[in-house]
């Protein structure tokens, strides 16, 4: 945890975001607001993995049909994870609903978005269990909680080739970027290159962010997403308060994505989170600094949460 804690120093001076605009107005893009509210950002090592595990506890409805060896290689995938570290822990269920959550996600990227993806980069991967997929030829996690971070080491390491950035940054070593799982903390998303993804996926957490952040994640998949790629969403259909308040259907929309898929329901109460597809429609890329300019204007200032925001133009 030392090393990822002092990366993200090193990004927090090295790129301005804690002085000036950035750090008095627009604030840190980097936070996970609401797992800092609950108070859980402090675990690290296997109660932070146990943590993750057990954060599916009730089994999503079906609405799809599903890859029953997808769910099988899943499960098996995560079990076998868990009983390297914790195998006495009782993880049977939680193990059955995510299994089938990532089965879930699989079924409608490959309805909606094709069989064969050469780069899918998965934003906010929380365990990391969609590396389980073996989808596409080159899996890239770009994740900006430290305890996620670490939590996704422990799951990523002895999978496939594996590459994490800020064990290369640690010994003073550039990153090859070649992995087949390519690790990269949000604060380095620059090494993820320009115009290189055709998959991006973004589950539960666009909804969890400040303004920095979800601006942060637009502006960078704006950047890496390829014309004709696709981004995938599972998210509560709603903004969570106190967060922000930019819709980010809409924003995806307005930065020249089409919406291809959306699930259709009459209670979104009724199932984990509404799953939706975009496809990038143009070669136009946004710039943070552009969405900010576009979202924020020259005075309004949310680095103290949305329920703190002032100078609304």
């Amino acid at each position: 945890m030392k090393d990822i804690l002092a990366s993200y120093d090193r990004a927090m001076l090295r790129d301005g975001w804690l002085f000036g605009d950035k750090g008095c107005r627009i604030g840190n893009p980097f936070a996970w607001t609401e797992s800092e509210r609950k108070g859980i950002t402090d675990l690290e090592g296997l109660r932070a993995l146990l943590f993750f595990y057990k954060m599916y506890y009730v089994e999503p409805q079906d609405f799809i049909e599903i890859d029953r060896d997808v769910l099988l290689r899943v499960g098996k995938g995560m079990l076998d994870v868990i009983r390297q570290y914790l195998p006495f822990a009782d993880v049977s269920n939680n193990i059955s609903c995510q299994a089938l959550a990532r089965a879930q996600d699989y079924a409608v990227i490959k309805a909606h978005c094709g069989d064969t993806f050469l780069s899918h980069v998965d934003v906010g991967p929380g365990l990391g269990a969609s590396v389980l997929w073996e989808y596409g030829e080159n899996y890239t996690a770009v994740e900006a909680s430290p305890m996620s971070y670490g939590v996704q080491r422990l799951f990523y390491r002895g999978q496939r080739e594996y590459e994490d950035t800020i064990v290369c940054e640690d010994f003073g070593e550039k990153p090859l970027v070649s992995a087949e799982i390519l690790h990269v903390p949000s604060w380095n998303f620059h090494l993820v290159r320009d115009d290189s993804a055709d998959l991006v996926t973004a589950t539960f957490v666009l909804n969890e962010l400040n303004y920095a952040g979800i601006l942060w994640i637009l502006c960078n998949i704006s950047r890496i997403t390829t014309k004709g790629g696709y981004v995938y969403i599972r998210d509560s259909d709603i903004l969570k308060p106190g967060m922000h308040d930019i819709s980010n259907d809409k924003a995806l929309i307005d930065m020249g994505f089409e919406c291809t898929y959306r699930l259709k329901y009459t209670n979104r109460h009724d199932y984990f989170g509404i799953p939706r597809v975009y496809r990038k429609a143009t070669e136009k890329v946004y710039t943070f600094e552009t969405l900010v300019d576009k979202y924020l204007g020259k005075h309004m200032t949310v680095s103290g949460g949305d329920e703190f925001k002032y100078n609304e133009e």
